[in-house]
């Protein structure tokens, strides 16, 4: 079975992240998934046998880019096309799709929208995806109740290969080490791609409020990602005397062993579907602090908190989030074998595909 797969782009986030895990759990019952690239940059990630067909930025050449992706769904026999959605202004792969005749696989990955900008597109474009013929799939209830009326849609959480998080206390040591962090300091972390709707200088702002409002306590700031916002991001931290406090990483395979370094991870989207980086975070027993603008669904674990898009707000609860490592272990048991384990959601991935692939219809 041969999936295309619409909406990956060369900066690693969520949806990236998602593919790579399906493609990998799913090549061994037979599934391999090929790429279109839409936005003309490559794609981040490779998978067992894929190909990667690299089309016309469809921003700056929408014909063209319909034209060329519509062929390219027509003439290529897929089994399936599966359309990630990240944005309701791209409604280019779904037109494509209505014109190649073919029923996609509609996944939407956020929940609601935020700023004047997502609330004209989503008023401009909202309407074709609820009137295309597709097979509906999000993050959450909450969200496909909002994106897509009254049509039906299937939740399939955010996958994550369970065991890889199961927290190590040794390998904690070593990478705290291997940072220059002390077991007396508080490692904070942001994980995510540098961009506005992932609001990284909002993390600036709670370490900002951590060294004025607890200056007797060591703090560090650990951040994972790369995008649009890195140089406005450093300036940013040289402006406010922060940038010694602070350790930049861009994307890396070692994601679960950072994890396991840090204390608490701050995660303050102006909006997400269900996070991927929030489920991993937990499985590997860190408290998550969520602004209000996310999914209560992101919230897993008691230990986590949902808070008002305040620094000083944040601040404190870092300092009064319980840092003992005794429970976090306990952590990966919750998540072992449920829905967030990528071999029950890859399961319910390939029925999905094998439902369209004899002519089922949502």
């Amino acid at each position: 079975m041969r999936i295309l797969h619409i909406g990956l782009s060369s900066v690693r986030g969520g949806i990236e992240s998602f593919t790579q895990s399906q493609a990998s759990a799913l090549y061994g019952k037979g599934v391999v998934f090929d790429y279109a690239d839409i936005y003309g940059g490559g794609i981040c990630i490779s998978t067992p046998e894929s190909r990667v067909f690299t089309l016309p930025n469809y921003k700056r050449h929408p014909k063209r880019a319909l034209r060329e992706l519509t062929a390219l769904m027509s003439g290529n026999s897929y089994d399936c096309v599966h359309i990630h959605l990240a944005s309701e202004a791209n409604a280019l792969p779904l037109r494509a799709a209505r014109a190649a005749g073919i029923c996609p696989v509609l996944h939407l990955h956020f929940s609601s929208y935020n700023g004047l900008l997502r609330r004209i597109a989503h008023m401009l474009f909202g309407g074709i995806f609820n009137t295309t013929l597709a097979y509906r799939v999000c993050p959450t209830h909450a969200s496909g109740k909002w994106f897509f009326k009254g049509n039906d849609f299937t939740v399939l959480k955010s996958p994550i290969p369970t065991e890889r998080f199961r927290f190590d206390a040794e390998v904690r040591r070593g990478v705290r080490a291997e940072l220059g962090i002390s077991d007396e300091c508080i490692l904070i972390g942001f994980i995510g791609r540098l961009e506005r709707v992932k609001n990284p200088l909002f993390a600036l702002e709670v370490l900002k409020a951590l060294t004025e409002k607890y200056s007797g306590q060591e703090v560090r700031l650990l951040m994972i990602g790369d995008g649009s916002l890195s140089d406005r991001l450093d300036e940013r931290a040289r402006a406010l005397g922060l940038d010694k406090y602070i350790t930049r990483i861009p994307y890396t395979e070692r994601v679960n062993e950072y994890l396991f370094a840090m204390d608490t991870l701050i995660m303050p989207s102006k909006s997400e579907g269900l996070s991927l980086v929030a489920v991993e975070a937990q499985c590997a027993g860190v408290p998550v602090m969520l602004t209000d603008t996310v999914p209560c669904e992101n919230k897993i674990l008691e230990n986590s908190v949902i808070l008002p898009a305040s620094a000083e707000e944040f601040a404190d609860a870092v300092i009064k989030c319980d840092t003992t490592l005794s429970e976090r272990v306990q952590a990966y048991e919750i998540f072992k074998g449920s829905q967030y384990d990528i071999k029950a959601s890859s399961d319910i991935l390939l029925s999905i595909y094998d439902g369209l692939c004899r002519g089922g219809r949502k």
